[in-house]
């Protein structure tokens, strides 16, 4: 049936020869009509094939229009054509359809949809139940087609398959009714497969759910949605369930776009995960993942095979990557030689692992994270074994990490064994190459369990790891073992080199260890740093090698002793040790300390308990060390007088050193007053 057409054009000629007689031919001319623009209304759930392909009616020898028939018709006839049906139906083919292969072509099922209890849907039901070898839904092999308002269900092999030279093809959209529902397939939901396939948008779908989009166990076998190849697709707004492998999978995809998609969950935000992976990203494909809800999934994000991606501003929370064969990356794994991601703006929440409960960066892989809130992730263990990172955990990889907020993540080890040993709370560096933890929040983290430490960051040997500029407080290590319940360090007294810069270590607390904990290690510097106020000594140092050193730091009111030193040595230079709770340096075993410009005073056993001299013994008048303010009032007597063979550019407080006559001691530098010449300082 055709809503309108052209009727072939039949012309009569009339000749006239001379006076004797009059011969009258007809010749009959016959054009076909071809200029597209038409409708055909499939008004026939059958699976006939249409009588005349090419006529531009569809019309199978008995009259009708079935959906084969229209699809015939629509490849036939140039031009757009619309495919709309007259009503609720369920089409159910013989054998796969005809791949359609004329352009602008429209299958248009929004205007039947039906009531479903309280809930509109489509009501147009394209079905392969009958069907057992490897048959789609709809092949679509054209471009600029486009698809509204059906629901593709039970294919053996995808619902929907764009292949060929298929650009800018729309598989559902924003508009009334046209949402698609695609699931229960074979293979997937929607496959898109060709280096030609670019442009395709496949949007605000249900892929994986029933037609009100509520969880009901027929998710597709493979992935919701899964692109091969290609340029440019957008997966946008759609909701992805309950779908066997992951809900959005991209490879060797250049420039793709997964954005505003609901993935892992119904349409009432309730559980509903995909087998594996919210989105799998690999084969060196280069997606941008922006604004998605990706939860409840064995893992949010997966890259890895040398991809590149671009992660931002979406809310990743409860995937859990406990039972998986690589258990690391809750929230997001970044793993393999030359994969890359950048991760901008994410809420990573309530994600749970072996190691990075939040993230996990590994094998060789690079990751940038910025201005991400990770919060409340496991790195969880309960039989032996090892894990860590419950907030971030990066094992021969290589990370920066500036300005997150880190907080209130767990690494959980066992309990009643000598195994487990549950490392980095907030952050955890495993065999980390050269790396960047600045500017973070990393607050409230914790280990617990039989052994471990780092309850906000640990370091586990590496290359040049930076620790700078971050606000270190209220981190937890309740464990026997000796720990840096802020920082931790490790080296095993290797060549790693680990820089402490600038942080405000505070309020953190251990059963045994330190703020600031180095075990086994060399090569640690730690400079211009606030340690105050923790439940434990502020600089524990056990067993390490011969190149420690305490320079420019403000070490005061810690419930320990201000240094401890086990079986190690220290340079100490320009710090304040001030008002702690046990002595300003204590040490035990066998121990070197090389002392040069540091004020020790006020602390309760006294100055130390091994006779050592200090420069100083004398208040240096803090501006208000009772509401946290550990800068030097101009009165004070450490102002001008710190060691310049052991330079520093810079301050906690960003001031470069020095300024006036010498370097100030401890964290902060202080400029002079405004109001005063500069000889009067």
């Amino acid at each position: 049936m055709r809503v309108h057409s052209f009727p072939s054009v039949y012309i009569m000629i009339i000749i006239s020869l001379g006076l004797a007689g009059l011969m009258v031919a007809f010749i009959f001319i016959s054009i076909g009509y071809t200029a597209g623009g038409e409708t055909f209304i499939v008004n026939n759930n059958g699976d006939e094939v249409d009588s005349t392909p090419g006529n531009c009616i569809c019309a199978t020898s008995g009259g009708v229009c079935t959906l084969r028939a229209a699809i015939q018709e629509a490849n036939a006839c140039s031009g757009a054509q619309t495919i709309t049906f007259s009503g609720p139906m369920v089409i159910s083919p013989n054998s796969e359809l005809p791949a359609i292969i004329g352009g602008y072509t429209v299958i248009d099922g929004s205007s039947q949809w039906v009531l479903s209890g309280d809930v509109w849907t489509p009501g147009v039901v394209l079905s392969g139940f009958s069907l057992s070898g490897s048959e789609n839904g709809l092949v679509i092999n054209a471009s600029h087609c486009e698809v509204y308002g059906i629901q593709v269900v039970n294919f053996p092999g995808n619902g929907i398959y764009i292949s060929g030279t298929a650009y800018k093809n729309q598989i559902g959209g924003e508009g009334t009714n046209q949402r698609n529902v695609i699931s229960n397939n074979g293979d997937n939901g929607v496959r898109i497969y060709s280096v030609n396939a670019t442009d395709n948008v496949i949007s605000s779908n249900y892929v994986g759910t029933n037609s009100k989009g509520l969880y009901a166990a027929i998710g597709n076998d493979h992935h919701g949605v899964s692109v091969w190849y290609g340029k440019d697709n957008v997966i946008t707004g759609n909701l992805i369930a309950d779908n066997g492998w992951s809900g959005v999978a991209m490879d060797n995809v250049t420039n793709g776009k997964i954005s505003n998609n609901r993935i892992g969950m119904d349409i009432k935000n309730d559980s509903a995960p995909n087998g594996y992976y919210g989105v799998h990203i690999a084969n060196g494909a280069a997606p941008r993942v922006s604004d998605n809800r990706i939860a409840f999934n064995k893992r949010g994000i997966l890259v890895e095979g040398g991809s590149r991606a671009y992660i931002n501003g979406n809310d990743i929370y409860s995937n859990n990557a406990t039972s998986l064969s690589n258990p690391n990356g809750g929230g997001v794994l970044i793993t393999g030689s030359d994969s890359y991601a950048t991760l901008y703006q994410n809420t990573i929440l309530d994600n749970a692992a072996l190691y990075g409960g939040g993230v996990a960066v590994e094998d060789s892989a690079e990751a940038l994270l910025d201005f991400n809130t990770i919060q409340e992730n496991e790195s969880v263990r309960y039989d032996t074994g090892g894990l860590g990172g419950g907030g971030i955990y990066v094992e021969s990889a290589t990370i920066t990490a500036t300005s997150n907020t880190i907080i209130s993540n767990t690494a959980v080890g066992p309990t009643g064994s000598s195994y487990g040993y549950p490392d980095g709370g907030g952050v955890y560096l495993f065999d980390a190459g050269d790396s960047q933890i600045i500017g973070n929040q990393i607050r409230g983290n914790h280990v617990t369990g039989n052994a471990g430490g780092g309850g906000g960051i640990m370091i586990f040997r590496g290359g040049n790891i930076w620790i700078k500029n971050n606000v270190i407080y209220g981190n937890n290590v309740n464990t026997m073992s000796t720990a840096g319940s802020g920082i931790d360090v490790n080296t095993t007294l290797g060549t790693t080199k680990v820089n402490i810069e600038a942080n405000r270590i505070e309020e953190n607390s251990t059963i045994y260890g330190g703020a600031v904990a180095t075990y086994e290690s060399d090569y640690v510097t730690v400079t211009n740093n606030l340690i105050i106020n923790n439940h434990d000594p502020g600089l524990y140092l056990e067993n390490t090698g011969t190149y420690i050193q305490s320079n420019f730091n403000t070490i005061a009111m810690n419930s320990g002793s201000g240094i401890y030193l086990k079986n190690a040595n220290l340079y100490l230079y320009n710090t304040l040790v001030i008002s702690n709770n046990g002595y300003g340096l204590e040490a035990t075993g066998g121990w070197g300390l090389t002392s040069t410009r540091n004020d020790v005073w006020g602390n309760s056993l006294g100055h130390s308990n091994i006779g050592a001299i200090f420069y100083l013994n004398t208040d240096p008048l803090f501006y208000n060390p009772g509401e946290g303010e550990f800068a030097l009032h101009p009165a004070s007597p450490c102002l001008d007088v710190g060691d310049y063979s052991h330079p520093q550019t810079t301050s906690y407080n960003g001031v470069i050193r020095p300024v006036g006559a010498g370097y100030d001691l401890g964290a902060y530098e202080m400029p002079l007053p405004s109001w005063l010449p500069v000889i009067m300082r």
